[in-house]
């Protein structure tokens, strides 16, 4: 009951910290979010169907007059940064309809982590190298594809794929950032250290188990490129790559459930805002 109680409240900080909501007048310099709008309020408005004009992004800082440039990503991505841990000086009354729902099931998945893991025998060594493969190989082709688009554009000139390539990897940076930050604040045991899956008693400050950062760079990348094309296809292979990363850390036993969900939910977030707050709009919402 009392390691329930200290998962309860780590995930409140970090739903805080990283998802919720927010009210005010963003810095424009540091936010391509209007007044009363945050990432997940964006990002969940969009999934939901909801008025479009209510998450309707400010001109983003991709636009003709400010062109996205890797010399500027450094600066982009600490601007990135203020945005997201700011965020919860910014909350609305409203933003409950997303925060419950969010620490509810987050706190329901923590609390039955130990039961889920040990009701698996312990993974076979050569399934668990198939399955660390798996993971690696996703998270890799994932990370890799943003790279290589932006690496063919500067032969093709194709804007779009240019575009891909800057975003993709300035988000793969910030949810990084994030991840690391995650880590570091909750220290947890993972799987095959302990099915308790204990906070704060990590024997290593960056091995922490919460969040799977293989579930939250995926996600984040595969986000951001079925933005860019969003075609079914497109969507499909990406999403459906990134599943399969997240399920396979969970099924080698380096991370709990609750780690990949968060991963996943802080990783589509993530590529979704830097999407929504750095893309060209003169691009158009189809691919070339």
């Amino acid at each position: 009951m009392e390691s329930a109680l200290k998962a309860l409240k780590a995930c409140s900080l970090l739903i805080l910290a990283l998802l919720l909501p927010s009210i005010g007048r963003p810095d424009p310099a540091s936010s391509a979010l209007p007044p009363g709008r945050s990432i997940l309020f964006v990002s969940a408005s969009v999934y939901f169907g909801a008025d479009s004009r209510a998450g309707q992004p400010s001109p983003p800082a991709g636009s003709p007059s400010t062109p996205l440039t890797v010399a500027g990503m450094p600066h982009r991505v600490l601007s990135d940064q203020a945005a997201i841990w700011t965020s919860p000086a910014r909350i609305h009354k409203r933003d409950l309809r997303w925060i419950l729902p969010l620490g509810a099931t987050l706190g329901v998945l923590i609390g039955t982590d130990e039961h889920v893991m040990g009701a698996y025998a312990p993974a076979d060594p050569a399934l668990e190298s198939h399955l660390n493969t798996v993971g690696n190989t996703g998270l890799a082709v994932l990370g890799g594809i943003p790279v290589a688009l932006y690496a063919s554009s500067l032969f093709t000139h194709n804007e779009r794929a240019r575009e891909t390539g800057i975003i993709g990897v300035q988000a793969i940076a910030d949810a990084a950032i994030v991840g690391v930050v995650m880590k570091f604040a909750t220290q947890r045991e993972r799987p095959y250290q302990n099915l308790e899956g204990r906070f704060w008693n990590s024997p290593s400050v960056l091995n922490s188990s919460f969040p799977s950062e293989h579930s939250l760079l995926s996600w984040t990348a595969a986000t951001v490129i079925a933005e860019e094309y969003p075609r079914p296809l497109t969507r499909w292979l990406a999403y459906g790559l990134a599943a399969a990363v997240s399920g396979s850390r969970v099924a080698a036993e380096r991370h709990f459930p609750s780690d990949a969900v968060i991963g996943i939910a802080a990783g589509y977030l993530i590529g979704h805002y830097v999407f929504k707050a750095r893309h060209n709009r003169d691009l158009g919402g189809d691919a070339n």
